[in-house]
C-alpha cells in the first residue's frame, strides 16, 4: 500500500516526533501532504522539538492557526539554517535605524526584553515597553520602580499571548527604608488596551542583593546567593525554600551549604524550579539542585510586609543532579539553555559547558588578561528525576583572538532556546547559539557577526559624551535574537537593527 493512500490519522501518526526540520521538508517535498500539514497544528505540535518555536506576540497554542504555525516552523529552520552553515563572518543582510527623541538613550539600558517588534529594558529606575514601528521607538508604556535602589527584573509574555507580565524587584538603599518592593504588572501589547497597566501584586520582601528574578504565571522566584523565595502572586501566598542534597537529607535536616546560587529557572508547564550553584562542586560534581513547587495547601497567605525571613514558612526540598566535570572547572561556564521535551513526565535541562583557554598560558588567567584565546563548547542534556546524562557532545574549538584583544561573556538565557555572547571589540560579534535541537544536526554552532565599519564609525565620536555611548553599546546595550537572526545595538541616535 502507497504511503498517501493511508488515511490522513495514520499518516499524521506516522510523522509524531520527527523534527520540525523533517516536517517542513516533507510539506515542501509533496503537496498532498503539504496540504494536509498546513491543516492539522499536531504535524508540528507532536514533533521531537516543537519548544525550539517562538508564537508571535498574540497568539496562543490553541488561537493561531495550523497555516500560521507551519509558517513560523519554516521560519524557524531558514533562520537556524543560515547561521548555522555560516563558515566565515556573516554580514548583515539589512541595517534599520529606529530613532529616539530621549536624550538619555543609549547611556544605560539594562535587563533587554525583545519579541517580534516589541521591545522592552530598564532605564535606571524606569522600564520602558515600545515598540519598533516607522522607524522610530513608539512607547507603549513605562513603569516607574523605586528610586534609590538596586534593582532586578524578568520579563514573560503571558498566557493570553497580548501582554506582558513585568515582574521587578528594588532593594532600597535609603538608611530609613527596609525590605525590597516586590512587585508584578502586566502591560498589554495588543488589542483596544494596548498601553493598559495592571498591578497584580505587591509586597515588602527583605532586603538584600536579589541577583536572579524569575516569573511564570503564576510563580515569582526571587533568589539571592544564599535565600530563595517562592511566591504564587496570583493567590498571594509563598514560602522560603531549603535546598537539601537528598530526599533523605530533607527528611533528616542536613542541608549543603550553598553560599553562591547563580541561577534559577522555571519549567514552563510543570511544577518544577532547577537552582544551579556553580561554585559547588565536590568530588567534581557541580551544584544543580531541582525543587518540586510545594502545593498551594502548604504555602500560607503572605502580608504586604514580609520584611523579615522570619516572617516566612521555610519548607526543605530539593535533590542534587550528579552532573559530573572531566575538566579544570575554574574556568568552566556551565550555561543552564531551559528544558525540552516538555510534555515528558520527567524534566529535561539542557546546558552549554563553555571553557575559556589562553594557549600560551600554563595556569588559566583573568578572562580580561586572555592573549591566544580558544573557547571550547559541548552540549549536554540531563534527566533531572533520575539524575542521568542522557546526552553529551565532545568539546568543539573555536579560535577568538590574539594578543590585545579583549573579551565579555554575556548571558541571554530564554526557557528553551539561549544565546552566549562572547564579543571582541567593536568590528565583531561572536555568538554560540546553543539550540536544544533544531533538527539539522548543528545542535550549537559558532556564529561570528560582522560589524559593518561604517556602522563602528557612526557610533563612534570624539565628544566624552558619545565616547561613553561608544563603551556601553557593544557591552551591556545590545542584544541578539536567534529567533530572527537580529543584533540590536544601541547608538547615540537610536536602536540599530541589524538583520543578518
Amino acid at each position: 500500500m502507497k504511503f498517501l493512500t493511508l488515511p490522513p490519522e495514520l499518516i499524521l501518526k506516522c510523522i509524531i516526533r520527527l523534527s520540525i526540520q523533517d516536517v517542513v521538508h516533507v510539506a515542501q517535498s509533496c503537496s498532498s501532504l503539504r496540504a494536509l500539514i498546513l491543516s492539522n497544528k499536531s504535524a508540528i505540535y507532536n514533533t521531537s522539538n516543537p519548544e525550539t518555536l517562538r508564537l508571535p506576540i498574540g497568539y496562543t497554542r490553541d488561537s493561531i492557526s495550523s497555516g500560521s504555525l507551519y509558517a513560523v516552523a519554516a521560519r524557524a529552520i531558514t533562520i537556524s539554517s543560515h547561521l548555522s552553515e555560516s563558515s566565515g563572518l556573516l554580514e548583515p543582510r539589512h541595517i534599520s535605524l529606529y530613532e529616539s527623541t530621549d536624550p538619555g538613550f543609549g547611556e544605560n539600558e539594562q535587563e533587554i526584553f525583545m519579541q517580534d517588534d516589541i521591545f522592552a529594558f530598564r532605564r535606571i529606575e524606569t522600564i520602558f515597553i515600545v515598540r519598533l514601528a516607522d522607524s522610530k521607538l513608539n512607547e507603549i508604556a513605562r513603569l516607574s520602580l523605586e528610586p534609590d535602589a538596586i534593582y532586578c527584573v524578568a520579563y514573560k509574555i503571558s498566557d493570553a499571548g497580548n501582554s506582558l507580565l513585568v515582574a521587578s524587584s528594588a532593594c532600597r538603599t535609603s538608611d530609613e527604608s527596609v525590605g525590597s518592593v516586590l512587585s508584578v504588572r502586566e502591560v498589554f501589547l495588543i488589542g483596544r488596551d494596548v498601553g493598559k497597566v495592571v498591578e497584580h501584586f505587591e509586597i515588602i520582601v527583605p532586603d538584600g542583593i536579589w541577583s536572579q528574578l524569575r516569573i511564570r504565571d503564576p510563580y515569582l522566584v526571587l533568589m539571592s546567593h544564599w535565600r530563595l523565595i517562592m511566591v504564587n502572586w496570583r493567590d498571594g501566598t509563598g514560602c522560603a525554600l531549603q535546598l537539601c542534597g537528598t530526599a533523605t537529607a530533607a527528611q533528616d535536616g542536613s542541608v549543603p551549604n550553598l553560599d553562591c546560587m547563580e541561577e534559577v529557572l522555571i519549567h514552563p508547564l510543570k511544577e518544577w524550579i532547577v537552582v544551579f550553584d556553580f561554585t559547588e562542586i565536590q568530588d567534581n560534581i557541580i551544584g544543580i539542585y531541582s525543587v518540586h513547587i510545594p502545593p498551594a495547601t502548604t504555602m500560607p497567605l503572605l502580608n504586604h510586609d514580609m520584611s523579615e525571613m522570619s516572617h516566612w514558612t521555610l519548607i526543605k526540598g530539593g535533590c542534587r543532579t550528579p552532573l559530573r566535570v572531566d575538566r579544570n572547572v575554574v574556568d568552566l561556564y556551565p550555561i543552564p539553555l531551559g528544558f525540552q521535551s516538555l510534555h515528558s513526565p520527567e524534566p529535561i535541562l539542557s546546558l552549554t559547558m563553555l571553557t575559556l583557554h589562553d594557549d600560551t598560558a600554563i595556569e588559566p588567567v583573568d578572562l580580561n588578561l586572555l592573549k591566544n584565546t580558544t573557547a571550547r563548547f559541548s552540549h549536554v542534556v540531563l534527566n533531572l528525576s533520575s539524575g542521568t546524562t542522557m546526552q553529551s557532545t565532545e568539546p568543539s574549538g573555536h579560535y577568538l583572538g590574539g594578543p590585545g584583544t579583549q573579551f565579555s561573556v554575556d548571558y541571554s538565557r530564554g526557557y528553551t532556546v539561549a544565546e552566549l555572547a562572547v564579543r571582541s571589540a567593536l568590528d565583531e560579534y561572536h555568538v554560540l547559539t546553543a539550540k536544544v535541537d533544531n533538527g539539522n544536526g548543528h545542535r550549537q554552532c559558532w556564529v561570528r557577526l560582522s560589524i559593518p565599519k561604517a556602522l563602528r564609525n557612526s557610533i563612534a565620536s570624539s565628544s566624552e559624551a558619545d565616547r561613553r555611548v561608544t563603551e556601553r553599546s557593544m557591552k551591556p546595550s545590545s542584544a541578539f535574537d536567534i529567533y530572527t537572526g537580529r543584533l540590536y545595538v544601541w547608538g547615540p541616535k537610536g536602536l540599530l537593527v541589524l538583520q543578518y
